[in-house]
């Protein structure tokens, strides 16, 4: 089984690669010099392509032996394109036999020392001054222009007809064991490459000395040898490709994502410390202004109590003690709205889903707002149907509704009218909660979940509020994994929705 899954993954590379080479043999028959300018415009633009990426890395310190290889084969590519120019037939330079192969030289000595330089300074890393090297590379490579085509000082290499000279076999051999030196230190386990790109880059130098070894024999500028030189050639800087191309813009890529992901945290992170920050304002605000003022008018009322009781009449003490007991009343219901708003702001309130009857829900809640309704002659219809039921937790989705009635009553007229509702969708059922009060606009209405803005408005009856039971409704829906929002106009009435999912949902267990 493992055998064949491994000759599966094989078989398409292997089919390709027969048939490029299969191709690139019978072009070479039918047209060598196009055969050859294929083999060097591939090299050309892997060299080139390196150069480019490594380039735009040079403010990384970690990437600085990328950046010299990329420098050295930009003038790799140089030399390799006037070897392409000068070959015989190309007829773009004046040329003789002799410079291609002079060029081919020059570009091969140029890659051997590149390479060598990549991987010892891999190795050790010290830091590069980039222009130094440019101005090196570009010195060097100058010279060997001026000494082939200017003083005419560089070495024989090629007679057609008696092949290859001492001088060019000496530094192919050269240049072999340069390159092999490098697949060496590149091979060591313990060095700086990752083990997939270790075996590229340790395949590309060794397909690289075969190919300049494969050059110490052929005759022909377009015999055998040659074209096995640059097949092997090609084969190398495809090797090459996959390890500094490839991995380079897969690294990218990577970190391009994981930098998009810190942000994508970075922007949530901050989103929740604003919010924190804002909810503290609000805390300090609620605490130094509306948590102060019922109990300052209870201390005042039971003061004045205390200071007249033997003026007052009986009714006017009861008077003074119930107008005490609402101002005790508002204050306890501020407090406990503050206790619940804070600890769902702190994730201490843990959401425990079962089934639950939703018609049954909502007429616990009305008979708990019921007296709030009476003393406004406020009618409360509950249109919910009997048999619908959701999956929610029951004290987080009372909480809610209770919320959403109080705020109803308070906003509505004298002898007015609160109706409930609910509209099955397909995971999830609409809670709705109108009144026909006074309404709001639409500055207003965006203002009502919004923890950084202070919205409060006094009820029809003058009750008092601090906006703290809608801002407990959004954290407690978000909660139950709903969402809530509003219709409301002006002198129409205001309808509050909210949605409840029917079913079970992922991390939860259904209970009966």
């Amino acid at each position: 089984m493992f055998k064949r899954s491994v000759l599966h993954s094989l078989g398409i590379p292997i089919s390709i690669s027969a048939f490029v080479t299969l191709a690139l043999y019978y072009v070479s028959g039918r047209n060598y010099l196009l055969y050859h300018y294929l083999a060097e415009i591939f090299s050309i633009v892997i060299a080139f392509g390196v150069f480019m990426i490594a380039w735009n890395s040079r403010q990384k310190g970690e990437r600085d032996p990328f950046v010299l290889l990329g420098i050295g084969y930009l003038f790799v590519a140089l030399l390799d394109t006037l070897h392409a120019l000068t070959y015989d037939g190309m007829s773009v330079l004046n040329e003789t036999h002799d410079f291609p192969t002079k060029l081919w030289v020059s570009a091969r000595y140029l890659q051997g020392v590149t390479l060598f330089l990549f991987v010892w300074k891999s190795r050790h890393g010290k830091q590069t001054r980039f222009w130094l090297v440019f101005v090196t590379y570009a010195t060097a490579t100058t010279a060997l222009l001026l000494a082939i085509f200017t003083w005419d000082i560089f070495p024989l290499c090629f007679e057609e007809g008696s092949g290859v000279t001492r001088f060019k076999k000496a530094s192919e051999y050269a240049i072999s064991i340069i390159l092999l030196i490098s697949g060496i230190m590149a091979y060591r386990p313990k060095g700086p490459f990752k083990a997939p790109v270790r075996r590229l880059l340790v395949g590309s130098i060794g397909i690289t000395i075969l190919s300049e070894l494969s050059f110490t024999v052929y005759l022909s500028s377009s015999g055998f040898f040659n074209f096995l030189g640059h097949l092997l050639k090609i084969l190398s800087f495809f090797l090459a490709y996959r390890a500094l191309i490839a991995g380079e813009v897969q690294n990218r890529v990577r970190t391009i994502a994981e930098l998009r992901k810190a942000r994508k945290r970075v922007e949530e992170s901050e989103e929740r410390l604003i919010q924190a920050n804002a909810a503290k304002d609000k805390y300090i605000s609620i605490l130094a202004h509306d948590l102060r003022n019922p109990f300052s008018g209870v201390m005042t009322l039971t003061e004045l109590i205390t200071k007249r009781f033997d003026d007052l009449s009986s009714d006017e003490i009861r008077h003074q003690i119930d107008m005490a007991h609402a101002g005790v009343r508002q204050g306890m219901d501020l407090l406990d709205h503050l206790l619940s708003w804070g600890r769902a702001q702190a994730g201490m309130v843990n959401s425990q889903p079962i089934r639950v009857n939703l018609r049954g829900i909502v007429d616990v809640d009305i008979e708990f707002v019921e007296s709030d309704a009476q003393r406004k002659s406020i009618t409360i219809l509950n249109a919910i149907e009997e048999n619908v039921t959701v999956f929610s937790d029951p004290n987080m989705l009372s909480t809610i509704l209770r919320n959403l009635l109080a705020n109803a009553i308070k906003f509505s007229p004298l002898s007015g009218t609160v109706e409930l509702g609910a509209t099955i969708q397909t995971d999830h059922a609409v809670v709705s909660v109108a009144d026909a009060g006074i309404g709001m606009n639409s500055e207003s209405v965006d203002r009502l979940f919004r923890v950084d803005t202070h919205f409060s408005t006094v009820g029809t009856a003058g009750e008092s509020g601090n906006g703290l039971g809608l801002l407990l409704c959004a954290e407690l829906v978000r909660q139950i994994q709903g969402r809530i929002w509003v219709d409301s106009a002006p002198e129409t009435g205001s309808t509050f929705y909210f949605t409840v999912p029917l079913s079970c949902r992922m991390g939860a267990s259904e209970e009966h």
